[in-house]
């Protein structure tokens, strides 16, 4: 799908940095320690991204990362075969074991050129930004009341787990309302921060109020001084919309329109 892009470039994220750094360290462990060493490093970390996925499984209930720990694993066990036993090209279990870690390799890699584990926050802004022409009203503090919609609480309830399994916000409960925030921080995104205060978010109360917020840190990843209330008011509409195919059994429709966009799996 093509469309004129409202954001700026996406920079280089913690992830991109953190993998960079982490193959440096890896690296400079080979040379320094030997191979085994280096295996040894790299099973420790991959366990602590094993523990990372289970734990946004729990949150999420999307069994993407489910794939993603049973794939870490296999890895994992991999690296301590060659950092403790000292794995060679003869041993028996060489070859499975290289099946093996190749076989969790595609499956890290379909899940994240499919955008299966990716918070879809890039996209919500960039959709709720297509419509919108007017700029001069620059970012305000307030949250933007944005009428009622038609809901039961079970209704509301179902969205939630819906919205949440598929990446497109975090959900928090809060007395009568339930909390969709759009996590831009590396800590939210891999739940290792809870709350959504400085995220952008979207209300939705037990009777159907609907209110939402754009943080300064995403209406400043826009390129120009758009409308606040205009954007407020699109992705309002954009969300409610959401809600509505949800209710008719279509949320499959729901992810198409975030996949037309067809933005970096990697980047964004």
């Amino acid at each position: 799908m093509y469309f004129i892009r409202k954001l700026k470039s996406q920079q280089l994220g913690i992830e991109l940095i953190a993998l960079l750094f982490f193959l440096l360290a890896i690296i400079i462990v080979f040379l320094t320690w030997g191979p085994r060493a280096g295996w040894g490093i790299i099973a420790i970390v991959e366990f602590f991204v094993v523990i990372m996925h289970m734990n946004m499984y729990f949150k999420t209930k999307n069994t993407s990362f489910l794939w993603l720990s049973f794939a870490f694993i296999i890895i994992v066990i991999f690296a301590v075969q060659i950092s403790i036993f000292g794995m060679t090209k003869t041993d028996p279990e060489y070859i499975p074991s290289v099946i093996a870690a190749i076989a969790a390799f595609l499956i890290i890699a379909i899940i994240i050129v499919n955008k299966k584990s990716k918070w879809r926050t890039r996209e919500m802004l960039e959709l709720a930004a297509m419509p919108v022409d007017q700029t001069g009203n620059g970012f305000t503090e307030r949250p933007f009341s944005c009428g009622i919609i038609d809901a039961t609480t079970n209704e509301i309830e179902s969205f939630a787990r819906f919205i949440s399994k598929n990446m497109i916000a975090m959900t928090y409960r809060e007395n009568d309302k339930i909390i969709f925030s759009f996590p831009s921080s590396w800590l939210k995104q891999n739940g290792l921060k809870r709350g959504y205060k400085g995220d952008s978010w979207i209300s939705v109360s037990t009777r159907g109020d609907v209110s939402v917020f754009i943080s300064r840190k995403d209406y400043l990843c826009y390129q120009d001084t758009f409308s606040f209330d205009q954007l407020c008011t699109n992705l309002a509409l954009l969300f409610t919309g959401f809600f509505e195919l949800y209710k008719k059994g279509e949320g499959i429709r729901i992810m198409d329109k975030l996949n037309a966009l067809r933005l970096n799996p990697i980047t964004e």
